[in-house]
């Protein structure tokens, strides 16, 4: 039995995928299989994948239409055989080394879920940030989540590419990527993932090179149905709480780091493809200001160490003055839509 295996979606990554292959075939620890899931690509990726099946047995290659990378990890899952799961992205890269030792850990620890450390590295191989999570050893879940900030929780829930996964935790439960969201699906995962979890480790070990390219990415651009999914999240995200009998004791928390999101999904309506009319855009903020989201900013607004620009935001959201505030922050943030506002 493969003590790893390596789930990668593959599409149209004909440009990184071998340097990520290598990357993983040059490990000094072996007992891995590699799920290469061909989601469909249009260029030569999938022949690139054949040629590494064709010449180290540990390398699987499956070639499915095209259905988004929820579903190839899906997919991926009920084809691994491994004791843990990992997942990496075509265009990234491991840390040479990082396998033996995150397999020593694992064995020494036998936890269910594993937190390592990223390197945020740009396109000329230029380390832009480090991603380490404090705790070593056997984390306290309900402390750590006593203790979130920005930082903490994406560390936690919404990277997937830093862990390594119990395979029958995962199976056991019943756990899969929603098929449904193409942004945010990674933090639902994980919400369930750490609901059902009693061991999660933090390991100093440098695991994963997660490239910051500009490849497309829904991140910065403009949700139509970002209200829907925000409430998808954030559901996902205070039944986590709930669940570990969290939600009174940390609801300050709970409600400023939903609220500060908030303010960052509101401010969508500058992104790239958002509405080029005025009237349009004040659609959009004004269905955020007409939900339950309006209790939120107005209990994010009594922290105390806001930036000059929220709470500029806040005032003029708390007082719907939509339009004021659309106007304001086109000048000072800038709108990416493309085409003057009507």
């Amino acid at each position: 039995m493969k003590s790893l295996s390596i789930i990668i979606p593959v599409y149209n990554a004909e440009k990184y995928i071998k340097k990520c292959m290598d990357s993983i075939l040059c490990q000094s620890f072996k007992n891995f299989e590699i799920l290469l899931i061909d989601d469909g690509s249009k260029d030569s990726s999938g022949k690139i994948c054949d040629e590494y099946a064709k010449t180290d047995e540990r390398v699987k290659v499956y070639h499915i239409e095209n259905g988004g990378p929820s579903r190839a990890r899906n997919f991926g899952i009920k084809k691994a055989k491994g004791t843990y799961i990992e997942f990496v992205d075509a265009d990234d890269q491991l840390i040479s080394g990082a396998l033996e030792k995150l397999y020593v850990f694992a064995k020494e620890n036998n936890p269910e879920i594993i937190i390592a450390n990223t390197q945020v590295v740009t396109a000329n191989e230029g380390i832009k940030d480090i991603l380490s999570i404090e705790e070593q050893d056997e984390m306290e879940i309900k402390t750590y989540l006593k203790t979130l900030n920005t930082t903490r929780k994406a560390i936690l829930l919404h990277y997937i590419w830093n862990k390594w996964y119990k395979r029958e935790l995962i199976v056991n439960n019943e756990i899969f990527f929603d098929e449904n969201e193409r942004l945010g699906e990674d933090f639902l995962f994980n919400c369930e993932l750490v609901n059902k979890s009693t061991q999660i480790f933090g390991a100093d070990i440098m695991l994963y090179k997660y490239y910051k390219r500009d490849n497309g990415s829904l991140s910065g651009k403009y949700i139509e149905n970002e209200l829907s999914r925000r409430r998808k999240m954030d559901s996902a995200f205070l039944n986590l709480y709930e669940n570990k009998n969290l939600k009174e004791e940390c609801y300050d928390l709970i409600v400023s780091m939903i609220g500060s999101i908030t303010l960052a999904s509101i401010q969508g309506v500058f992104m790239l493809g958002s509405p080029t009319k005025l009237k349009e855009k004040r659609v959009y903020v004004k269905s955020f200001l007409d939900s339950e989201y309006f209790n939120y900013i107005n209990i994010y607004a009594q922290k105390k160490k806001l930036t000059k620009s929220e709470r500029l935001a806040i005032i003029l959201l708390k007082r719907k003055w939509i339009y004021l505030y659309l106007i304001l922050f086109k000048i000072l943030k800038g709108d990416r839509s493309g085409k003057k506002s009507n």
